[in-house]
């Protein structure tokens, strides 16, 4: 009896490590065909793949023999891979609507079927074909049925539990697969086709074939292409509305002023995510360099710090900021850390409810050798599952709070970048209903040299003239406006005029060339993108010629893709600013440009 039970024991011991030993087969199978799925491999590579692995771990027939049939639209069973069918069964099996023989009962059903050499119905539907055993799996996603493994089995072939797990973990990992590629191939074809559309309407923005055929480029390129073609209405705005309030056109009423403060407020909101959308796409194709000099901390924070402090006025927050005084000079990219901490505190008054408070504070760790920059917030907080996706681009709160907060969910993710790119690191911290603290920190060394300075020239804006010309209306500046945009046109030449300088217009660069041949401006202010001739080419005409190598240009354009200020200077322009810009500002540089033949004269004005 005893060895009775230990027979039997030992029998049970051995079933049950076949049967681990079968799961591990299994489970392996199913693993490396998951992991092959991913690679850079068709659909079709995928299933001839997916019937090697069946063979290599079943014990259903001596020899591979089988097919995966993929479901159309019409509910018709297409056969997409198949090992050691013969020229009858490819003729009858090729195309099986649902319902008929065993696939299609499988396929209308959605249960796996099993017919052996004595099923009636199988010998029938099989008309033609030898008798056989065979399996047939459904391939279901969501329910519906999207394709069926069918597999050829041994003479006398008895089911087996073992083996129909496999067949159902492979019909489930192949449902997976076969949505994955379907998703990829419909996305493939879809930014195909924007990349088409952005070909159509930017000839200028186009690159490289070999580039265009990238995917991972092809968003990239079609935002860019948005942001230049939103960034000339926008300048036209923004130049409008400055005329407007500078009361070139006459006086206006309080009312008035504070409704074109309203649209220039919208239309710089709008701007700011233009700009945020195109410094993501230049960070992600390696096309956005810092510009790293010394830098004054306390400034750079104080000048972030004003930038958000209307709005933070508006919801009666309170603005707490704590500085190391041991924090003076910071290696970095002044304008990006500026960005950055504009982002984050834009951020922390957005998220913060009235009467809330925000805070910014720096902290130099001189073991560390970085400089902490802390931007923290009492507002609402986030949840503790979202913050791992937080700086991902265009990713934003998945609640309620999305619908009542605006936004693109780009600022954190081009923060993140920048820190990058500085080689620091950013981090947060929050609790729900309770607030907010993220930290970003810069590397911290000794800097001897010191920060250039930011004064503005000291002359007064209104008194500089040319005084070596006799007539008076010649003695006013005579400014040459490239420009094919009739709002910028306006916008630009009006306050111009009401700045004491004297303008002409040229619509393209043919009529630049001419205009400055016939009228020798005091200075040329070069739209890039016009019809006929571009400014880059007028411009390397006009320096072409000795008698005007000297006339100031400045390249006044929305173009502002990586390498276009060189393009504008190595054509030989003297100055590249990126639309829009303050026409405040615009007078300013004018006025240094013009600085060498120019002198004081209190009675006319620029």
């Amino acid at each position: 009896m005893k060895e009775s039970d230990a027979s039997l024991r030992n029998t049970d011991m051995e079933r049950m490590y076949k049967e681990l030993r079968r799961s591990y087969d299994i489970q392996s199978a199913v693993n490396a065909l998951a992991t092959f799925s991913l690679k850079d491999t068709s659909l079709e590579e995928v299933l001839d793949k997916a019937l090697d692995t069946i063979s290599s771990v079943s014990w259903f027939s001596i020899e591979p023999k089988g097919g995966i049939f993929l479901a159309n639209d019409n509910e018709v069973l297409v056969l997409k891979a198949q090992r050691g069918f013969s020229e009858p069964a490819l003729r009858v099996c090729e195309l099986v609507p649902f319902g008929k023989c065993l696939c299609g009962r499988a396929a209308s059903t959605r249960e796996m079927q099993f017919a052996d050499y004595m099923d009636e119905h199988h010998q029938i539907t099989y008309e033609g074909i030898s008798p056989h055993w065979n399996y047939a799996v459904p391939i279901l996603s969501a329910n519906r049925t999207i394709g069926v493994i069918n597999l050829y089995l041994r003479p006398g072939y008895q089911r087996d539990r073992m083996d129909e797990e496999l067949l159902t973990s492979m019909a489930n990992i192949l449902a997976v697969i076969i949505e994955r590629k379907r998703m990829e191939v419909a996305l493939k074809e879809e930014r195909a086709l924007l990349a088409r559309r952005v070909e159509e309407r930017t000839a200028e923005l186009k690159v490289a074939n070999v580039e265009l055929a990238r995917v991972d480029r092809l968003k990239d390129e079609f935002l860019a292409a948005m942001s230049h073609e939103l960034r000339t209405p926008i300048s036209g705005i923004l130049g409008m509305c400055e005329v407007l309030r500078s009361e070139v056109y006459g006086p206006i009423n309080q009312e008035q002023l504070s409704s074109l403060h309203s649209i220039e407020e919208s239309g710089r909101h709008l701007l700011a995510l233009i700009n945020d959308i195109l410094d993501v796409s230049k960070i992600q194709v390696g096309q956005l360099e810092l510009e790293l000099r010394p830098v004054f901390v306390r400034q750079a924070c104080d000048a972030s710090l004003r930038f958000i402090e209307r709005d933070a006025r508006k919801k009666r927050l309170r603005i707490s900021s704590r500085f190391d005084s041991a924090v003076t000079i910071l290696q970095a990219d002044e304008r990006r850390l500026k960005q950055t901490l504009v982002n984050l505190l834009s951020n922390a008054v957005k998220f913060t409810p009235d009467g809330g408070e925000i805070g910014l504070e720096i902290i130099g760790d001189s073991e560390r050798e970085v400089v902490d920059f802390v931007v923290w917030d009492t507002g609402i907080g986030i949840p503790v599952e979202q913050i791992p996706r937080l700086f991902e681009p265009f990713v934003q709160l998945d609640s309620s709070l999305s619908r009542r907060y605006s936004g693109t969910g780009l600022g954190l993710a081009l923060a993140k970048r920048l820190v990058e790119m500085h080689n620091g690191s950013i981090s947060v911290e929050s609790e729900l209903d309770k607030g907010s603290r993220f930290k970003f920190s810069l590397p911290w060394q000794q800097v001897s040299e010191a920060p250039e300075t930011t004064e503005e020239l000291g002359l007064d804006e209104k008194t500089l003239v040319i005084v070596s010309r006799e007539d008076s209306e010649i003695g006013i500046p005579l400014i040459l406006l490239a420009e094919d945009n009739e709002v910028s046109i306006k916008s630009t030449s009006d306050y111009l005029s009401a700045n004491g300088c004297r303008t002409i217009i040229a619509t393209n660069g043919s009529e630049a060339i001419q205009l400055v041949r016939e009228k020798r401006p005091d200075l040329i202010l070069m739209d890039i993108r016009m019809p006929d001739m571009d400014g880059l080419e007028a411009i390397r005409r006009i320096r072409f010629d000795p008698d005007f190598s000297n006339i100031p240009i400045i390249a006044l354009t929305a173009l502002a893709m990586p390498g276009d200020r060189e393009k504008c200077l190595e054509a030989g322009a003297d100055d590249y600013i990126s639309k829009p810009i303050s026409l405040s500002k615009l007078v300013k540089i004018i006025k240094e440009r013009l600085r060498g033949g120019l002198s004081i004269n209190a009675h006319q004005s620029l």
